[in-house]
């Protein structure tokens, strides 16, 4: 078809002419609530000046409030640089997931890459101030994290790992929800429909200079069903997908399409009916 109609979009004026400035990734919250990345940065410069998390509405002007600046010295000691995986647990916890940033080329003064690696996932209270901080254990390589529809555990996958763990929050303990074909990422829930990105164009090795990390070029939109346990993937011919976000019914998923045989690497987004 010819696709949807755009609603009216943020869009801040960066501080002044020499400044860029992009917010994403992006989660919806309870009621009006809305958390996104806010990052800007002098032009020509190769990563964000200033970055953070912030919390308002989607209003187009509503600029929102920093609850979480970056570089951020966690309690874990670990030095977050951005967040991913944004996921509300309630009115007052937004989960994120912490990143590292490298930026990596081929040769000196080649175009450089920017590569992410997850550190840990972190519980923000926004019922206090400043935020309470919470550093989940034993999440160094978690890549996506998803709250539970009671906020009171954990949907998440790791770092070259097929299987999508629950972690109940209270008591810490963790369980297999599913092992998939390939290394699983992306996780989305909704009721009893749960979506993920498997296999693809996904590698994770070990890199001489900031270890273990895996490179996420996009991979195959996959339904899972939690009561049956039927897995069902929906290949989009020679594309692959990325960051699938499911409708509050569970009943389709927008997720970002790359086609991997155009010549330039660029991204639509795409309605997948699930029914």
């Amino acid at each position: 078809g010819a696709g949807g109609t755009r609603n009216p979009v943020k869009c801040f004026v960066a501080q002044d002419r020499d400044t860029v400035r992009a917010l994403g990734p992006v989660a919806l919250g309870p009621g009006t609530l809305a958390a996104w990345v806010d990052a800007q940065s002098l032009v020509g410069h190769k990563v964000p000046d200033w970055e953070s998390i912030r919390v308002g509405t989607m209003g187009i002007h509503d600029t929102g409030v920093a609850v979480r600046t970056f570089p951020f010295p966690a309690p874990s000691g670990t030095l977050q640089l951005t967040a991913t995986s944004l996921t509300w647990l309630s009115a007052t916890v937004l989960g994120y997931v912490a990143n590292d940033r490298f930026l990596l080329g081929p040769c000196n003064g080649c175009k450089v890459d920017t590569v992410l690696v997850a550190r840990e996932a972190v519980l923000l209270d926004l019922g206090t101030s400043p935020a309470g901080v919470t550093v989940l254990p034993n999440t160094s390589e978690v890549t996506s994290i998803f709250a539970a529809a009671d906020g009171l555990s954990l949907y998440f996958t790791r770092a070259g790992d097929s299987r999508v763990f629950q972690r109940v929050l209270a008591s810490g303990n963790e369980s297999v929800v599913h092992t998939f074909s390939g290394i699983v990422r992306d996780v989305n829930v909704r009721g009893n429909t749960l979506t993920a990105v498997v296999g693809g164009k996904v590698q994770y090795g070990l890199d001489p200079i900031i270890g273990n990390r895996q490179i996420d070029s996009g991979g195959v939109l996959t339904r899972l069903d939690l009561q049956g346990g039927t897995e069902t993937p929906f290949p989009l011919g020679d594309a692959v997908v990325r960051h699938p976000t499911l409708s509050s019914d569970g009943a389709s998923v927008v997720v970002e399409v790359y086609d991997s045989l155009a010549a330039v690497w660029q991204s639509d987004l795409y309605r997948v009916p699930l029914q």
